[in-house]
């Protein structure tokens, strides 16, 4: 990346979004550290998406950690298949021009190779919440998420306090959302599985609004 797309903030140095053509997009992500994701036209480094006034210089801890535990949570349930979890390693391709990676979600049915980048569906997927990716995660990211053949729920785990939002697609192809509070247990009714918010989050040292 050249200096002139690098933007300073707080004394930290982002990198910001710019536009190119998709095959360049995938020729050029495949050679930079990080992960960068693609949305009509613009690539982004994960964590400032396309809209976005903020950034962060990587994920916080609590955002790492409740992953971790949620990816956890999602192996041992599922065990040996037919459905498995991945992280943010692995890619989504939404359509020719969004690429992106969820912070943990569960695939059924499609068949891995072992040289695969890309994935095409997903069954559940979960984002961690975050200052600069938010409204990202909340709006286009989630329009562009429903266009997934077999996606039914969508969790984002909020990272500022001990709280859950689901929303979860019904056979009449409408989408409806609750939320789950602390004390209360997040259901992932696609796969069967209930989880503890409380043990979800224990001892985590939540983040602030500023981050």
């Amino acid at each position: 990346m050249t200096a002139e797309r690098l933007v300073q903030l707080d004394d930290v140095t982002y990198e910001s979004p710019r536009r190119m053509r998709v095959e360049d997009y995938l020729r050029l992500s495949a050679s930079l550290p990080g992960r960068y994701e693609y949305w009509d036209g613009l690539m982004y480094p994960q964590g400032w998406p396309p809209g976005s006034h903020s950034a962060m210089a990587g994920n916080s801890q609590t955002h790492s950690r409740l992953t971790v535990r949620l990816l956890a949570a999602l192996e041992g349930h599922l065990s040996d298949g037919p459905c498995h979890a991945y992280n943010g390693d692995m890619r989504i391709y939404l359509d020719a021009t969004r690429y992106v990676f969820p912070d943990a979600y569960v695939v059924c049915g499609e068949k891995i190779a072992s040289n695969m980048y890309d994935l095409h569906d997903a069954l559940m997927i979960c984002e961690i919440r975050s200052q600069s990716t938010d409204g990202f995660d909340r709006g286009d990211k989630f329009e562009g998420y429903q266009g997934l053949p077999s996606l039914r729920e969508y969790v984002l785990l909020d990272n500022r306090k001990i709280q859950a939002t689901v929303l979860r697609r019904g056979e009449d192809g409408v989408w409806r959302y609750l939320i789950v509070f602390e004390g209360a247990d997040l259901e992932l009714e696609t796969i069967g599985l209930r989880i503890s918010l409380t043990h979800l989050y224990r001892g985590l040292a939540l983040d602030s609004d500023t981050r």
